[in-house]
């Protein structure tokens, strides 16, 4: 099974397909940066080699060299940012939008430490330039595979569920909701909240002023049990 890495525009009607330069790169992190209108995409997991070797025995993320690079792409073609300050490699990680409107935000994923696959729970803020990470008194926790999204009425990045490492033979899946304030993260008790879940689909409702989150999967693997609920969130939060 080949990556693909062709990059296609929507205009309201139509998809176009545009140049581009960008590695045949998997389980990278995107997100949009609403101050340069730039789309920022950071880690992934290279291709594995096209060769027999590679075919038959394909090297699992704990084994494989995650990536660190950042690439921007501004409507003509992709660029890769070289920086020394940058996140460690990983793929699986959460980005969005960030809360001031400069920028993105960066968290968690899956790592590599000491030659094993890791959960990671650091945040990172990308200011088009450069990254930088920041510390926070609390954290969602070690995780990998949440939905995150900026709301811009309450000017928060918004993060739920994922999946976490119990030990080295199981996981779990969450249904916790937190928010970062650019600073710090605080966890959100709601009365109600969906099953627990990763790879969801989640955004802002900009027309209804809500975060809206669709299927994800629940259980082990890619495809275990996929789910296909709509759910909507509105928080609001003290000045």
């Amino acid at each position: 099974m080949d990556n693909l890495h062709d990059t296609w525009v929507f205009d309201g009607q139509n998809w176009v397909s545009q140049r581009s330069k960008y590695p045949d790169y998997s389980q990278q992190a995107l997100a949009t940066d609403l101050a340069s209108g730039l789309v920022v995409a950071f880690g992934g997991l290279r291709a594995h080699p096209r060769t027999l070797i590679g075919l038959l025995f394909p090297k699992n993320p704990g084994q494989s060299s995650l990536l660190d690079e950042t690439w921007v792409y501004d409507g003509n073609d992709w660029k890769q940012i070289s920086m020394d300050a940058r996140p460690p490699g990983r793929n699986f990680a959460g980005m969005t939008s960030h809360t001031d409107g400069r920028g993105v935000v960066l968290f968690g994923g899956q790592g590599n430490t000491r030659g094993a696959a890791d959960n990671l729970h650091d945040t990172w803020v990308f200011d088009g330039q450069n990254w930088e990470e920041i510390p926070s008194l609390s954290s969602p926790g070690p995780r990998l595979g949440m939905m995150v999204a900026h709301d811009p009425i309450i000017g928060r990045t918004v993060l739920f569920g994922g999946r976490r490492r119990v030990n080295q033979d199981s996981q779990e899946d969450l249904n916790d909701t937190w928010v970062f304030d650019g600073q710090n993260w605080e966890q959100v008790r709601t009365p109600t909240a969906p099953s627990p879940r990763a790879w969801a689909a989640m955004t802002f409702d900009a027309m209804n002023g809500q975060i809206v989150l669709f299927g994800g999967t629940r259980g082990p693997g890619f495809s275990a049990d996929p789910l296909d609920e709509t759910w909507i969130l509105v928080i609001e939060v003290d000045d």
